[in-house]
């Protein structure tokens, strides 16, 4: 998270650059002026000048006669153009905060070492490569942002900084860690997420002082046992690693208050875990646990449990304990009951079960009078416990996925197993829609952020009709502590995407090919994976019988006219009737054109490829589709 620059006093915190009552200004604000220049203004105040904030302009190049500004201590050039930092920097002996993030700098100045008194630089998403060794002089730097700044290294001294506080390396190509920074006592925030890192670091283990820590988007195997020796940490990000183990010790970090380890490989969580009493979130969604264990009863400041995409079959009873949980989400889960404990989390406001196997609630769920959202779509219910009607204030109780609306109509009826008295509607019985296709990721759309807030799940649902006073009254979701990287990281997201969507098609090479036979008439169609258009051609046979083939589709590839041969007596032998055949062929073919004519010639099937450049056609053999679909001609016939 980038520094925001507050200073008290400071009058540039007004709308435009006001009047000071000193003859000469303290403080210049030219933010957003479309400036390609540093105005003159500056030169004019520069014996009295000690803030200067030219943000968000066009700015290419520095003058020498702004270095000259010598008692400047707040020097602001976020979001500009400039690609060089001149050393004259070092005439700035009195600056404090140093700001030159968003720029195409490609080199810190060594001279940056006699600006002695800086205690705050934001270098971030700059191409900077590599750090100066001069940097690491700067013994009262506080805090150092340095995200997004192609950074592969530290320098083997970074420790001598050892008065910093705040340290952001997100989103470089760090391998590790100096091991001098183990000498950075007094760090309380690091950020390390987005790296290329495969371990913990070590020296993570010696800042006892630490109280958040972010390694999240790097290719973590596993939470060592020195992150116990954290017992001031606060806040936890480890989520999006490959992490399967995380050590017993986690349990000595008893100041954690937000912990989340989503989408990595863990199949199993530490006993441990119920000692971090002050815990408030816990994520554990998309890893592979299949258990949770009984201690996450003694969590009992929970507010947040977050346990979806897992392969969890039931809810330990001790959940009943976690008196102040006000969220719980276990969609896409194998529950197929829930624990009649559940009915003691009466803080309880959003319960989301949905995608599961369960097929029976218990009655007790009727006690959680704070209840707004319940969702359980996706289940095997037959029907709904009666006691649902004593939550006066449920806002939404969603039974399918396609529900029109949030809450819908229920009606009283008797369970004829139980005889007990039931609540039911025309959405139950469920009956659980199995679908082969694959969720659509929020990166392979190119729509923009905006669109996607009306379309897209998420745990705050808002109602039609309805105000927003009783939902942001108690937000159902906590604020989040920091703020994005400045750079927009969902921006390489989908450049990553398309580069991956680019090398599967470019490697693909499996294809598909439809013959049918009708009237005398062959109909060739052919699906490539690497390409979203089909072609297609007629073909003309003068012998008008009927193929007995009814239909068949072949799932592995077609090697060589043998293999087909032998799919199309197979087919043949299981058809009953004598009507038109269609026959699906998957064929391995090197082909990238995106149109074909086909002719019949000699009994055999010749493929012709139309350039876009070029109006003559030009035949060739199709690369093993003529030999294919010529031997299931011939076998048919």
């Amino acid at each position: 998270m980038a520094p925001v620059f507050c200073w008290s006093s400071c009058p540039c915190l007004r709308s435009s650059v006001d009047e000071c009552d000193d003859l000469n200004e303290k403080c210049l604000d030219y933010s957003h002026s479309n400036l390609i220049d540093v105005p003159s203004d500056v030169f004019n105040n520069e014996r009295t000048l000690e803030e200067l904030y030219l943000d968000s302009n066009q700015i290419k190049d520095l003058p020498r006669a702004l270095f000259h500004c010598n008692g400047l201590r707040v020097l602001s050039l976020t979001d500009n153009e400039i690609q060089s930092l001149p050393s004259a920097i070092s005439s700035l002996s009195n600056l404090e905060q140093l700001s030159l993030a968003k720029n195409g700098i490609l080199e810190i100045p060594d001279t940056i070492k006699n600006c002695k008194c800086l205690k705050v630089i934001d270098c971030s998403v700059n191409p900077l490569g590599r750090l100066p060794e001069g940097l690491t002089q700067l013994v009262n730097l506080q805090e150092l942002y340095l995200n997004d700044t192609f950074l592969e290294y530290l320098p083997a001294n970074f420790g001598r900084l050892s008065r910093l506080h705040v340290v952001e390396l997100r989103e470089n190509n760090l391998k590790m860690l100096p091991k001098s920074m183990m000498r950075l006592t007094d760090l309380r925030r690091l950020d390390i997420g987005q790296n290329d890192l495969l371990d913990m670091p070590e020296v993570v283990g010696s800042l006892p002082h630490l109280t958040e820590f972010w390694c999240d988007f790097n290719r973590i195997l596993r939470i060592p046992s020195h992150i116990g020796n954290l017992k001031h940490l606060t806040y936890l990000d480890a989520s999006n690693n490959q992490i399967e183990e995380i050590a017993h010790e986690i349990g000595n970090c008893t100041a954690l208050t937000d912990l989340t380890l989503s989408s990595n490989k863990l199949s199993s969580i530490p006993d441990s875990i119920g000692n971090l009493k002050n815990l408030v979130i816990l994520r554990l969604d998309d890893n592979e646990l299949s258990r949770l264990p009984s201690t996450i009863g003694n969590l009992r400041a929970l507010e947040e449990l977050t346990l979806n995409d897992n392969l969890i079959e039931a809810i330990p009873s001790s959940v009943g304990f976690l008196h102040n949980l006000q969220t719980l989400i276990c969609d896409s889960n194998k529950l197929k009951e829930i624990p009649s404990t559940i009915g003691s989390c009466i803080k309880l406001r959003v319960l989301s079960l949905a995608q599961n196997e369960i097929a029976k609630l218990p009655e007790e769920i009727g006690r959680l009078s704070c209840l707004r959202v319940l969702n359980l779509s996706g289940n095997e219910l037959r029907n709904l416990p009666f006691s649902l009607t004593k939550i006066s204030h449920l806002q939404a109780l969603w039974l399918s996925e396609n529900q029109q609306k949030p809450l819908m109509k229920l009606q009283p009826d008797v369970d004829i197993v139980t005889g007990n008295k039931v609540l039911t509607c025309f959405l139950l019985p469920q009956q659980r829609l199995e679908s082969n296709y694959p969720p659509i990721s929020l990166n392979e759309t190119d729509e923009s952020n905006a669109s996607n807030e009306n379309n897209e799940t998420s745990q705050v649902i808002k109602f039609s009709g309805e105000g927003d006073a009783n939902i942001s009254e108690e937000p159902l979701i906590p604020k989040l502590i920091r703020a994005p990287t400045p750079y927009p990281k969902e921006l390489k997201a989908h450049a990553r995407h398309a580069r991956n969507l680019a090398l599967k098609q470019k490697d693909s090479s499996k294809s598909d090919v439809v013959v049918e036979y009708t009237n005398g008439t062959y109909k060739v169609e052919m699906l490539s994976n690497s390409e979203q258009d089909t072609d297609r051609g007629n073909l003309c046979e003068n012998d008008s019988s009927q193929v007995t083939v009814k239909e068949a589709k072949v799932k592995s590839p077609i090697s060589s006219p043998t293999n087909a041969k032998q799919h199309a007596e197979n087919a043949k032998s299981e058809s009953e009737s004598d009507e038109n055949f269609k026959l699906k062929i998957d064929f391995e073919t090197d082909l990238r054109r995106k149109s074909y004519t086909y002719s019949l010639e000699n009994n055999e099937i010749l493929m012709t490829a139309i350039s876009s450049q070029q109006s003559p056609t030009h035949k060739q053999p199709s690369h093993g589709i003529s030999e294919s679909v010529q031997t299931i001609l011939n076998s048919s016939t």
